[in-house]
């Protein structure tokens, strides 16, 4: 299970290939400052309980397979990190200071986007039938 403290650690990123029975792929990373950096194994999970805002989080997940690193998926997160840190250090680089305000634009569209892409993906799913269970 994933470890970190104050953003130095182990951690969980990106969901994929979302099934009928909550789970789903995700990759274990080595983290800095909860930036994603080293990659080091995918795995199907299903969360069973606790919290996750943001940085904190206690969840607890059932392993329901390891699976060999999914490339697609480290390519996403890693994009997602580098354009983040992108769009910000862009915008406290470029921008005068009484305009800096601007960047929080463009930041809030792209850390938006993950939950969006998750909400359409987790509709395609075939719900399981009442009379199957």
């Amino acid at each position: 299970m994933p470890y970190a403290i104050n953003g130095f650690g182990t951690r969980l990123y990106g969901k994929r290939d979302f099934r009928a029975d909550g789970s789903y792929v995700t990759t274990q990373f080595v983290s800095a400052l909860w930036i994603p950096l080293i990659p080091f194994g995918s795995q199907r999970i299903r969360p069973l309980s606790g919290v996750n805002i943001g940085v904190f989080s206690n969840m607890r997940y059932a392993i329901l397979e390891k699976l060999p690193l999914n490339i697609k998926q480290v390519l996403c997160v890693w994009g997602f990190a580098a354009s983040i840190i992108a769009v910000f250090s862009l915008g406290m680089s470029i921008l005068p200071s009484e305009d800096q305000w601007q960047m929080w634009i463009p930041l809030a569209f792209i850390g938006a986007l993950p939950w969006g892409l998750r909400y359409l993906a987790r509709k395609r799913v075939p719900r399981a039938s009442a009379a199957a269970g």
